[in-house]
This record gives structure tokens, C-alpha cells and sequence, in this order.
């Protein structure tokens, strides 16, 4: 079960990333919570496609975007959104349904019971979460760029730190089902591994928050890095505004989480090979060394070359895989109890 639901839950998060790379996350502007069923016929796809058209977001659309969205465009890009949809409303049901029974039938101790609540409430304040960030990408004075269709950065973040949160419980729960615990106490200096193993979780995930905002504001542009230290980092009033509205200052922020990152990730190695680690602690060290090296040269090589939606997609994705490495890391070297 706990295979499951992580599987769909990284599906989900990848198909609403190509969906959002593909700019097409607004083209659903139904959300109605039970709606299943898709367009069904000619005529109901052009009323859809009509409806679509009395949002804020086609009349930012440029000529030539206008123009590119035929109507099967529109059903291509319409597809993608149902798809995240339905992964997400099929994990709900895939997550609730065995959970409500495993938890009947007495088969959850009290710290698991405790994990599955909190994914439970994550997982409930989701949809809504979902709702709201769609809505503000249908009214121009919600969205991040009002020059562009896009939606509000806030209302990004949170429905990217949700399902991280949620992942980071599925997977550190499924790993302490299916694996047999290994013993480090005895490890000399075991305890700098362990914080530097959290802060980098922690790190990570304030950098993906960031990169969420970096995306909704189109700041992944070169222009925004042309110095070390940008002089209009704090040009808006007041002043925290240009931590989460500034393209310059987010694009900052990010770039500069990510190379205290990559030199705490270096440290985390170094400081741990040389540590008399258990095989499967190592193989998760290596991992998160290869993928903090991969974050790296992905990230630069999506700003030079002007966030290409595959490059943008594989940096965001990789991003998962660096997280499932620190998890995998933090719980085979975690404290055990007596």
C-alpha cells in the first residue's frame, strides 16, 4: 500500500508539472468536486472551449498564442489538467480507503496513527488548496504576472509543499515497514550526520517553495542573475514584498539556496563516507551526492538556456529524487529506540 501511494503520488506531481509547463493548467476551469466524466462529442468540446474564452487568461494570450490554440490544442492541454485531477482524486481514495480499514482492524501502532492523521489532513487540505490556486489563474488581479496567464505564487507554493510533506510521510513510513533497521548508534560523530541530513530536507524544500515562485513570477530568465549581487534586490515597499514578488530577489534566493545546497550536500558526503556506515546508509549518502550534482548542473543549465520545459521539467523532477534520497539517508541513520 505504501508503494501505492507514493508511486501516485510522484505521478501526480509529474503530470501536473508537464501540465503546468505546458501552460495549460487553467484550461480546466470547471471545478466542480464531483466531476468525472470529460467532454463527451463535438458541440461539448466547443462549449467548453467557449467558456474557457470568458477568462482573463485568453485575453492575455499574445496573437500568436491565440492563434496556436485550436480547438484539439485545447483539448490536448485540457487532458493534461484531467489527468492531474484524477491522479489526485484517485491517491485520495487510494490513500483513505485502506487507511480507514488498516486503522480499524488495529494494525497501525500510535506513531503511525499519528503519521497517517497528518497525511490524512494534508492530503484533505489539498484539493481545496488545488481549487484555490486554479481560481486565481482565472482572474488577472490574482496572478503573479499580470502581463502573462500564470497563477499566484503563494497559492503555487502551497500546492507543491503539501504534497511534498505528504510525500516525505508516505515514503519515511513505507521505509520503516520494509526495511530492517540498522544501528548507528554506536558511530562515532553520528549526530552531525543526522542534523545535516534534516537541514538539507529542510533546505530542499524551502528551495522548491522558492522555485515555485520563481516559476509563477517568469523569473528563470538570465537576465535576473547578470550579477553576483543584483542592485534592485529590495526595490519594492515594503520591503519582505520582494522576497516573494520581486523576479530579481526570488531568482536570488533560489540560485543562492541552491549553492549553500550543493556545498552542504559536499559536506554531508565527505563528513559521512568517512563514517563506518551501514551499505544501505551508504548507497542513500552516494545517491543524494549524484543527484546534488545533477540539481546543480540542471539549474544552470535551465537559466542559460531561458527555462526549456524539458530542462525546467527534469530540474523539478530530479528535485523529487534528491528529496527521496535525504529521507531514505535521515531514516537509516535515525535514532532507534531502546
Amino acid at each position: 500500500m505504501a508503494f501505492l501511494r507514493r508511486t501516485a503520488e510522484t505521478a501526480s506531481k509529474a503530470v501536473y508539472q508537464t501540465a503546468k509547463l505546458a501552460e495549460s493548467a487553467m484550461k480546466m476551469t470547471d471545478r466542480h468536486p464531483f466531476r468525472w466524466i470529460p467532454p463527451i462529442g463535438q458541440k461539448a468540446w466547443e462549449e467548453e472551449f467557449e467558456h474557457y474564452k470568458t477568462f482573463d487568461e485568453y485575453d492575455l494570450l499574445t496573437v500568436e498564442d491565440r492563434s496556436a490554440l485550436t480547438l484539439d490544442m485545447f483539448k490536448f492541454k485540457w487532458s493534461l489538467v484531467y489527468c492531474h485531477r484524477m491522479g489526485g482524486r484517485s491517491l485520495f481514495l487510494l490513500f483513505f480507503g485502506p487507511c480507514i480499514y488498516f486503522w480499524k482492524k488495529g494494525y497501525f501502532n500510535a506513531v503511525l496513527k499519528k503519521r497517517m492523521l497528518l497525511a490524512g489532513i494534508l492530503m484533505a487540505a489539498q484539493i481545496p488548496i488545488g481549487w484555490w490556486m486554479l481560481h486565481s489563474g482565472l482572474h488577472r488581479e490574482l496572478m503573479a504576472n499580470k502581463e502573462k496567464p500564470g497563477v499566484s505564487q503563494y497559492r503555487m507554493a502551497s500546492h507543491l509543499i503539501v504534497p511534498f510533506m505528504m510525500y516525505g510521510i508516505f515514503l519515511y513510513s513505507g521505509l520503516s515497514m520494509f526495511l530492517t533497521p540498522q544501528d548507528h548508534s554506536n558511530v562515532a560523530k553520528i549526530g552531525r550526520l543526522r542534523f545535516l541530513g534534516k537541514g538539507l530536507i529542510a533546505m530542499l524544500l524551502i528551495g522548491s517553495a522558492m522555485g515555485s515562485f520563481l516559476t509563477a513570477l517568469d523569473a528563470a530568465e538570465p537576465e535576473y542573475a547578470r550579477k553576483w549581487l543584483p542592485d534592485d534586490l529590495f526595490v519594492m515597499v515594503p520591503k519582505w514584498k520582494n522576497v516573494f514578488e520581486n523576479p530579481v530577489t526570488v531568482q536570488f534566493i533560489h540560485r543562492y539556496l541552491g549553492y549553500i545546497s550543493f556545498a552542504l550536500i559536499n559536506a554531508t558526503y565527505f563528513i559521512g563516507r568517512r563514517m563506518h556506515l551501514h551499505p544501505r546508509a551508504m548507497t542513500a549518502l552516494k545517491g543524494m551526492m549524484a543527484l546534488g550534482y545533477s540539481q546543480l548542473v540542471l539549474g544552470i543549465t535551465t537559466l542559460y538556456f531561458r527555462d526549456p520545459a524539458v530542462l525546467a521539467w527534469l530540474h523539478q523532477n530530479f528535485s523529487i529524487i534528491l528529496f527521496t534520497f535525504l529521507i531514505w539517508l535521515v531514516h537509516e541513520i535515525r535514532r532507534l529506540p531502546k
